[in-house]
């Protein structure tokens, strides 16, 4: 009983220990050298994305969602990034994204104006 035990505990401090930083490059969700991975982290705002100049690039990326969209390997493309849902940040934002890169949309809030900011990060 003793072994069982000890063998759980290890599974399990392994488990915790492996998911600690979730990735945003994982296998198979996206980030590859042709490839733009779009995240968006915002609760509740949906977005109508088009990335400039490539067929079948034209979707939509609903709240808390992730996907990737294949894309030459090349010069920097124009992505547009329309609010469809939701009421935080600018209804719309353009960007200029590298292929390999990654696009999250996130909330921030802005004590300043005491409003919620949508914040776009390329990287």
């Amino acid at each position: 009983m003793g072994k069982w035990l000890l063998v759980i505990a290890a599974l399990v401090s392994w488990a915790a220990w492996d998911c600690g930083g979730k990735k945003l490059k994982d296998a198979g969700i996206g980030g590859g050298a042709d490839e733009i991975l779009f995240v968006n982290d915002t609760p509740d705002n949906t977005y109508h994305i088009t990335v400039v100049g490539v067929d079948n690039a034209d979707f939509t990326l609903r709240a808390t969602t992730r996907k990737a969209v294949k894309v030459p390997q090349g010069a920097a493309l124009k992505v547009n990034l329309e609010r469809t849902e939701g009421e935080a940040g600018d209804p719309r934002i353009s960007v200029l994204v590298n292929p390999g890169e990654t696009v999250r949309l996130s909330v921030e809030h802005n004590s300043f104006l005491n409003r919620d900011d949508v914040k776009v990060e390329v990287g």
